[in-house]
């Protein structure tokens, strides 16, 4: 009869948790997947010439988890912070940018995503963090520190949704799509090729105080997979949106290295984030993926990253 030891149980019991959580990995992404392509569907498709009218309130809705997690990551016993102020200020930053273009839709100049305007969102933010501590202040302790942490969440979760929103709406319906569905496709596939890559042959720690898990290996399979994706867009769906515009390949191809490298250190500033208020996931919303933020974490930089691209010429018309 034949028995397993400490160390052969030990490693089965491993190996299957690993499996189980590759299929709830993969069954989240599927989800996740499916929601997005029917929602960038029906906003080009059906949008009353308000380009992001669906893609918006979604981006919306996973900023506001994104808020709800970065708080209780950042909250302690003797620092509570008030989730509000993150929602006040994520507004602030967000309403002005998006003000021009709900009320006048696309059809003039003055129906764009004005970022200028959410610079303005982001001052009434700070008043209002700082108007919500002096009235709730009794004793020393504790304030600089909440003001400090809210003023963090709010740029770095309302920047993500201020120039998500800018991508949709760059130039035109058309234009707008693939700005913004050309950056999803190259950080995911980078993503993707990372993990891959770094699970078959990753042996060379990238940074391992931050994260791991992550390999130099993985990381230039990612480079690699995400300048595919980034080709892909451009020789089989651009050509839709585009239509005769000539898109160099290279330029692309740079596209898809700027992105991947913010995306990367998107990624590693989250887990610098989790490593220092030693937490692994953000939540456990998603299983298999963690929370919001593990699966937002690389396009919160690289968005930015993508409309820089699109703003100064490297890409379109």
């Amino acid at each position: 009869m034949t028995t397993l030891g400490a160390t052969d149980a030990t490693e089965v019991s491993a190996g299957e948790g690993a499996r189980i959580v590759l299929r709830w990995r993969i069954v989240s992404s599927t989800v996740i997947v499916l929601i997005l392509v029917v929602t960038c569907w029906t906003d080009y498709q059906y949008n009353f010439d308000r380009p992001g009218i669906w893609l918006i309130p979604l981006c919306f809705l996973l900023c506001g988890m994104a808020i709800t997690e970065l708080f209780d990551i950042f909250s302690t016993v003797d620092n509570r912070l008030n989730v509000w102020n993150g929602y006040v200020g994520v507004l602030a930053m967000f309403v002005p940018a998006i003000f021009p273009l709900a009320w006048f839709g696309c059809s003039t100049e003055a129906g764009l995503v004005h970022l200028d305007w959410s610079l303005l969102g982001l001052v009434a933010a700070c008043v209002w963090t700082f108007a919500h501590e002096m009235l709730r202040y009794k004793k020393p302790g504790g304030v600089t520190q909440r003001i400090g942490l809210t003023i963090l969440i709010t740029v770095y979760v309302g920047s993500l949704t201020c120039f998500l929103a800018a991508l949709r709406t760059w130039i035109n319906n058309d234009w707008g799509m693939l700005a913004l569905l050309s950056m999803i496709v190259v950080v995911k596939f980078a993503d993707i090729g990372a993990y891959a890559t770094g699970r078959l042959i990753g042996r060379h720690k990238l940074a391992p105080h931050l994260s791991p898990g992550k390999t130099i290996e993985g990381a230039v399979g990612g480079l690699v997979v995400g300048c595919f994706g980034s080709w892909l867009m451009l020789n089989f769906v651009g050509s839709h949106f585009m239509g005769s515009q000539n898109q160099p390949t290279i330029c692309w191809i740079t596209y898809g290295i700027i992105l991947t490298i913010t995306g990367l250190l998107g990624d590693l500033c989250e887990s610098l984030i989790k490593r220092d208020m030693h937490k692994k996931d953000s939540s456990i919303w998603l299983p298999g993926l963690g929370g919001i933020l593990d699966i937002m974490d690389s396009v919160m930089f690289a968005a930015p990253a993508a409309y820089a691209c699109w703003l100064f010429g490297l890409l379109g018309p």
